[in-house]
């Protein structure tokens, strides 16, 4: 209310007033009331946001807007563009709101934000804003949704924006950590790829680009699927602890193997997967030349005439076939046992091991 000249109290028109005419004065009462409403609940909002018609002329703008940019709500509200914008960046720029109005600004400047994604009717991007709380800056997340009437045409548009500042530099601070690790660390939601360290792309051969968003299993070998799936299902539930190996293929079609480990985690408030990986193609290979010098050396002393067997840490690791023609000894019968099994007492298993012990001095000698 104010007051008059001649002392009578007048209303002050409502700031809510979405450009358009009404000729129904009860239906304009209404109008007007469900506005008031709609601004107050829009006051009370914990998001800094604002509102514009479809003319782009602002008509709310809440306390929390107000603590972002350092502007009055009297000092803008019923400005139009691109009044708002200055509000925040201190240079004439478009908002998300006015990418709802108009996808011309997308186009002209398509670098306005770090990401702009968008969602049925409603926009969202992430950026950062220097000029922020008083110049502190600040990581923002915007949204801006439309405003309909009854016959669903545009009568403005609200836009939200939100500090991620905190999150931000969480996720800034783990990216670095996971990147500095010896191991690929990836994050799955869905099945999908929703992070991966530095080494991944290593692993792969594929772009961060080409793997955020892929399905992890597609680069697994075909035929060790089946097996990643039943692991990892097994680790996820806790009735598995042990890594599993397997294979994937890279994008150049060479096989490397893998072992991995899974944990159950949650990512932006969604239940998600932790993977921890290694590469151990070169152990693989490693461990396979060593196997085939086994079967080698195996191979050549089982054709020796002679009784030959082989100790370590004094237990018996391999035994040709001569052991039983010789020495009447069944090769399960010798593998893995103590050599003391050769003795009939422990004095005499004792001696034996002390003479070969002086033996083994000397010969070093």
């Amino acid at each position: 209310m104010v007051i008059m000249k001649d002392g009578d109290l007048k209303k002050e028109q409502s700031p809510c007033s979405f450009s358009g005419d009404n000729d129904d004065r009860e239906g304009s009462e209404s109008h007007r009331i469900d506005c008031e409403r709609f601004v107050d609940i829009v006051e009370f909002l914990p998001d800094a946001t604002f509102v514009i018609d479809k003319n782009s002329k602002v008509i709310a703008w809440n306390k929390a807007m107000e603590t972002l940019t350092g502007v009055a709500k009297q000092d803008i509200m019923g400005q139009e563009f691109p009044a708002y914008g200055i509000a925040l960046y201190k240079i004439p720029r478009p908002m998300l709101s006015d990418l709802i109005l108009s996808s011309e600004y997308e186009k002209d400047d398509p670098g306005l934000y770090e990401t702009v994604k968008r969602d049925e009717d409603a926009v969202y991007a992430e950026a950062f804003v220097p000029s922020a709380f008083a110049g502190r800056g600040a990581y923002l997340w915007g949204k801006a949704s439309p405003l309909y009437d009854k016959t669903r045409n545009i009568i403005g548009v609200i836009e939200s924006i939100r500090d991620i500042t905190e999150r931000k530099q969480k996720e800034d601070l783990y990216r670095r950590v996971a990147n500095d690790l010896q191991i690929g660390l990836y994050v799955l939601a869905g099945g999908n790829i929703v992070f991966a360290n530095q080494h991944i792309p290593r692993y792969s051969g594929y772009s961060m680009d080409e793997l955020l968003g892929s399905k992890i299993i597609s680069y697994v070998h075909p035929d060790d699927r089946e097996l990643v799936r039943e692991c990892a299902a097994g680790m996820l539930r806790g009735e598995r602890s042990t890594p599993y190996e397997f294979r994937i293929i890279d994008k150049s079609g060479q096989v490397k193997w893998l072992m991995e480990t899974v944990s159950p985690i949650t990512h932006q408030g969604r239940p998600a997967v932790l993977g921890n990986t290694m590469d151990i193609t070169e152990l693989r290979e490693v461990k396979q030349e060593v196997e085939k010098m086994k079967s080698l050396e195996a191979s050549i002393l089982s054709s020796v005439p002679h009784a030959v067997f082989g100790i370590e840490d004094c237990r018996i690791f391999f035994a040709n076939q001569s052991m039983e023609a010789v020495l009447g000894w069944r090769l399960d019968e010798l593998i893995g046992k103590s050599t003391r099994i050769f003795c009939r007492s422990d004095e005499e298993y004792e001696e034996i091991a002390r003479e070969a012990y002086d033996k083994l001095r000397s010969d070093d000698r």
